[in-house]
């Protein structure tokens, strides 16, 4: 009789801790971001990075969001991308500063667009830059490679990390530029780069350090049922 109801305690016990645990965390989760799927509430939560510092991100954390980038989906499973990791601060600067070349270069030959302000980083001090490539005679080959940008950003701010996904950058990888770029990043030639993916820790101390989505527009969805 006694163990009977030593085993009862015992199970009773054992019941309440897992209640406690999955209610404190389910607790967590929904004030959080009023979701209490992950998934969900990264997607819903996402936000644009907009400085960050200059620390580090290990091998292991870059390998896992590249990974993610792999698994996307693709038009008749092409897979049309090939994706540049840089971490070298000095070919970061160059990119920057090619890119305000660039922009500088434009604004001349269009009077109506502005030229990058002096002190504007184009690549907002990221010690992480994924430069995304596509194929060039695919017609899909942009969306596909889209697709896997997104992935690899959304992996990212899973993992905590800021992310800030820019295309005009790839203005500086054409023209006198283009073969250089092509051979340090390793751009096959049946590729274009189309995104840049910028990736790394945000940094507390900027003023505008992250940019929420704006109110969206809910009118967008016809539903057919």
């Amino acid at each position: 009789m006694m163990k009977q109801l030593i085993s009862f305690l015992i199970i009773a016990v054992l019941a309440l801790a897992v209640a406690i645990f999955f209610s404190e965390n389910s607790t967590k989760f929904i004030s959080n971001n009023s979701q209490p799927n992950p998934v969900v509430n990264t997607i819903l939560s996402s936000t644009t990075t907009r400085a960050f510092t200059d620390k580090s991100v290990d091998d292991k954390t870059i390998d896992l969001i590249i990974k993610a980038g792999i698994q996307a989906p693709s038009a008749r499973n092409i897979q049309p991308w090939h994706f540049s990791v840089v971490t070298n601060k000095e070919f970061i600067e160059k990119i920057n500063t090619d890119t305000l070349t660039a922009g500088e270069k434009e604004a001349e030959k269009n009077p109506g667009r502005p030229k990058p302000p002096k002190d504007f980083h184009a690549l907002f001090h990221a010690p992480i830059v994924i430069v995304i490539s596509a194929d060039i005679d695919s017609p899909s080959s942009t969306f596909d490679s889209a697709l896997a940008c997104e992935n690899m950003s959304i992996a990212a701010q899973s993992l905590g990390l800021g992310t800030h996904i820019v295309t005009s950058v790839t203005m500086a990888f054409k023209g006198a530029n283009e073969e250089i770029y092509r051979k340090t990043l390793g751009i096959p030639n049946d590729k274009k780069p189309v995104a840049i993916l910028l990736i790394g820790e945000p940094n507390p101390a900027a003023a505008d350090v992250v940019s929420k989505a704006t109110v969206r527009n809910q009118e967008v969805v016809t539903y057919v049922k």
